[in-house]
């Protein structure tokens, strides 16, 4: 089929797939995408830039689970980072639980459209999505830096497609110690600028420790930088 169109002039190409391979061997998604990425210039014979859409977050959707997708996530987020003229649109706060197809498409649209703009035709705009890079204890407290955050965080008591959801608390956030999930209920967040800061009377971490934001299968992200972009899966050890 794209044989038939290779010919034809294109500034770019956007990529919005279902994936069947996290059901089957997830482990070899990092070394196929670049591949196809590279397929789709060489029949070009163009390094055309490729913009794609990181899988949403899902539990359960026929026989395929959600956990064996987490690696799917991190193959992408890795093409992003790794292959030139690549960008990611985010889509960790419309996804659902029992659904691998988000039906709230017009988030994807515009999140492309975003990342077109300002990789393709150089505009200035905020078009990636917050990023967590580091984590310190800081007076009681668990304090983490973004990336991408524009003129700063906010948590959302609502996702786009209407979902309630608590502003003092970040979805798909998990602290691992020793292998094990700490307990969070009794901790609240809050942000300011590029920083979240985690409190309560129940944070009680011992170093090394590992914070992790939507690596799980089924999660659902309401932190956002100021363009509306939610923050997207990421991981920080603190030794």
């Amino acid at each position: 089929m794209l044989c038939q169109v290779a010919p034809f002039t294109l500034r770019g190409i956007l990529f919005y797939q279902g994936e069947s391979d996290g059901d089957r061997h997830p482990e070899v998604y990092a070394t196929l995408f670049p591949a196809l990425i590279q397929g789709f210039r060489d029949l070009w014979q163009e390094e055309l830039p490729f913009l794609f859409v990181q899988i949403a977050p899902f539990g359960r959707w026929m026989q395929s689970v959600g956990e064996p997708y987490v690696e799917i996530r991190e193959a992408q987020q890795l093409a992003s980072e790794r292959v030139p003229g690549t960008g990611m649109a985010v889509i960790s706060d419309i996804g659902m639980e029992l659904d691998i197809h988000p039906k709230k498409k017009q988030p994807v649209g515009h999140r492309l459209a975003l990342l077109a703009e300002s990789k393709v035709y150089g505009d200035d705009v905020l078009c990636e999505a917050p990023t967590l890079v580091s984590a310190k204890e800081e007076g009681g407290a668990l304090i983490l830096r973004f990336t991408n955050t524009g003129d700063g965080l906010y948590i959302a008591d609502h996702t786009p497609d209407g979902v309630k959801t608590d502003p003092t608390k970040v979805g798909g956030l998990r602290v691992i110690e020793d292998g094990q999930v700490v307990n969070l209920d009794g901790v609240t967040a809050s942000v300011e600028g590029e920083t979240m800061t985690l409190c309560g009377d129940t944070l009680h971490i011992k170093k090394p420790f590992t914070v992790e934001l939507g690596c799980t299968g089924w999660y659902r992200i309401n932190l956002y930088n100021s363009a509306g972009l939610p923050a997207r899966p990421s991981k920080v050890l603190v030794k």
